[in-house]
């Protein structure tokens, strides 16, 4: 994520491989940067679907948490 060919090809090979019915889970534990501005995820989606990414587009959602920022509250 750090250097645009990566990004490139990490989004690249999670569409073939979803394209070819295998299922694939995106771990992405940093935040959105220039290259991805919404997040790995939603770069995606907007490749998958040609359509922005919306919850409500998807039946199940896993998600976590930044245990570093509920600490400093």
């Amino acid at each position: 994520k750090s250097r645009k060919p990566e990004l490139v090809d990490l989004i690249g090979k999670t569409l073939q491989l979803l394209r070819q019915g295998i299922h694939v889970m995106l771990i992405d534990p940093f935040p959105p940067t220039a290259r991805d501005p919404k997040g790995i995820h939603a770069t995606v989606w907007k490749e998958l679907t040609g359509k922005l990414f919306s919850r409500e587009d998807l039946d199940r959602v896993l998600a976590a948490r930044d245990a570093y920022r509920a600490r400093r509250k």
